[in-house]
């Protein structure tokens, strides 16, 4: 679920999703409501490293680093390091205490709206006393998720399999 709402793309990119910065900078440069164009792995560098600062500096280390672990580690290990140590509220790092606290049971058990919630986390972190407000705006994103899981999963069904000639 996390990739998902995060960056469909991962196993795609060699850590920079150019097709996603080019389209935020495009919104951007028009004046136009843009998002970010981080990928799993940019957001697993500014966790690491701690940096928050809103400089292109930043922006253009977190690149460099970003790129530079995928020539060390593969995807998987990326991914499983990121959920482990992401930020995802107050006292809560990794998806396993996020479950934990959020769902009394370990991540692995999760089920589909469960685990969409947690991912949803990463955008709205848990404050230390969640709201009707945080509430709602969990389960908006978390529904979200859901519907593009079930399009894609039904997309990938409906596929015909090639048949070895």
């Amino acid at each position: 679920m996390v990739l998902i709402l995060e960056d469909r793309r991962f196993f795609k990119h060699g850590g920079v999703d150019l097709k996603s910065v080019c389209r935020e900078t495009v919104k951007a440069c028009l004046g136009r409501r843009h998002g970010g164009a981080s990928t799993i792995d940019i957001q697993f560098v500014r966790t690491v490293t701690g940096y928050r600062e809103r400089t292109i500096k930043r922006k253009i280390y977190e690149i460099f680093l970003a790129s530079l672990i995928q020539i060390r580690y593969s995807k998987i290990v990326i991914l499983r390091s990121y959920l482990g140590c992401a930020f995802l509220g107050s006292h809560l790092r990794g998806v396993q205490s996020a479950s934990l606290k959020m769902f009394n049971k370990p991540a692995v058990d999760l089920n589909l709206q469960e685990a969409s919630t947690i991912a949803a986390m990463l955008v709205y972190p848990r404050p230390l006393r969640p709201t009707d407000n945080w509430n709602l705006r969990i389960q908006r994103r978390a529904d979200y998720g859901q519907r593009i899981y079930i399009s894609t999963k039904q997309r990938l069904e409906k596929k015909p399999s090639r048949k070895p000639g």
